[in-house]
């Protein structure tokens, strides 16, 4: 096994436990545009924006803000802790 595919296998076992969701790709979605887009006009890098839409990983609270404000949202409304 590589460790590409243990990466993988390791990544979907964590998102499942993962106790965050996010409606992030939702919201981005609406206003049309794409991860880019929202990661320049954020400063979050546009792989922690794919990994957020996708429950990979849980925002620090400044980052969540700064996405929050950005769709003139609180950051409550875009990510849920379950």
């Amino acid at each position: 096994m590589t460790n590409f595919s243990l990466a993988n296998k390791l990544i979907k076992l964590l998102s499942k436990t993962n106790v965050m969701k996010s409606t992030l790709r939702i919201e981005r979605l609406k206003k049309r545009i794409s991860q880019k887009e929202l990661a320049k006009a954020t400063r979050v890098p546009e792989q922690n924006i794919y990994l957020i839409e996708n429950n990979l990983l849980m925002p620090k609270i400044n980052t969540a803000a700064k996405i929050a404000g950005f769709f003139n949202l609180k950051a409550d409304e875009i990510f849920r802790i379950y």
